[in-house]
């Protein structure tokens, strides 16, 4: 049901400094179609520190096409946390939540539930902190490109990440509240 990096945070994060990536298996891609419900979960933990630039923890596309993809981003200058999803039109989803403290140093807990109902529910340490049921238009092609610390849009690579990634969890269903606290708390 689901797919998991790591079990411990902290013990082998991933620590980026701006230069580094990690890009997930085929085997785990062919689980995943835009649109469909699945949830994505890690840990990150960003530096005290801000800059102006928007750093992607999580993303999936179709290399083939920079325009079809899902992406996880933190502005560490507003200290938001976005969800955007984009299918090659006009009306891609860009979902802004509001600031959530995250430069502080210590390890947070960033969890999304993607419903193939058009809604999605971000967590962030357990909480629910907002839900959004735009309708835009997102890709239908298969995912083929899952990776961490970076925004991989075909030919090129932005929005590097700086910080660690951790216990990054993929599930083919949505997680209901209570599993999102359980998975939080253990």
């Amino acid at each position: 049901q689901g797919f998991l990096m790591n079990r411990q945070k902290d013990t082998n994060a991933l620590n980026f400094t701006g230069a580094e990536y990690a890009l997930i298996s085929d085997d785990v891609l062919a689980r995943f179609v835009e649109g469909d419900t699945f949830t994505v979960s890690f840990w990150m933990q960003n530096p005290n520190t801000t800059d102006t630039t928007l750093r992607t923890m999580f993303s999936i596309g179709d290399d083939s096409d920079a325009a079809k993809r899902f992406r996880i981003e933190h502005d560490t200058n507003t200290d938001r946390l976005y969800f955007v999803a984009e299918g090659g039109a006009d009306d891609d989803i860009n979902w802004a939540v509001t600031s959530q403290d995250l430069n502080d140093g210590d390890w947070h807990h960033i969890v999304l539930v993607n419903s193939a109902a058009a809604s999605r529910e971000l967590f962030v340490d357990g909480a629910s902190i907002g839900t959004n049921t735009t309708n835009g238009t997102q890709a239908t092609s298969v995912f083929n490109t899952i990776a961490i610390g970076i925004s991989y849009q075909a030919t090129s690579i932005v929005n590097w990440y700086y910080g660690s990634i951790d216990d990054v969890a993929l599930y083919s269903d949505a997680l209901t509240d209570a599993e999102v606290k359980r998975n939080y708390n253990a």
